[in-house]
């Protein structure tokens, strides 16, 4: 999608942005806590769906395109919630290299 004709009002979604940080739990193993780091608006496009058979049990991926306003902030170590919904970010990029928008390849988590 070219962002140098974006409609900003298509910026209807409002993402809360989560940090994942793994912290170890003192016995060797690690644990991940959540930080909350704002929120920002962001435009929410599903790109595909898939279900598989793996080990014998049903595992379905989701994954989404979702434009938002640049954050310096934001990483792909960082999740995006909308309501109960939650996103992994996979790859984030500023397309025109400007500050404007930030496209982020996400899959939905727990579904």
């Amino acid at each position: 999608m070219k962002t140098a004709s974006f409609d900003p009002g298509a910026l209807r979604h409002c993402f809360e942005v989560i940090g994942i940080a793994a912290q170890s739990d003192g016995c060797g193993g690690l644990v991940e806590t959540e930080t909350a780091k704002g929120t920002v608006w962001g435009y929410l496009k599903p790109r595909r769906a898939v279900q598989e058979r793996l080990a014998d049990q049903d595992v379905a991926e989701v994954r989404h395109t979702i434009i938002v306003r640049y954050r310096s902030d934001l990483s792909s170590a960082d999740r995006l919630r909308l309501g109960n919904r939650e996103f992994e970010i996979l790859t984030l990029h500023d397309p025109d290299e400007r500050g404007v928008y930030m496209v982020c390849e996400t899959r939905e988590v727990g579904r």
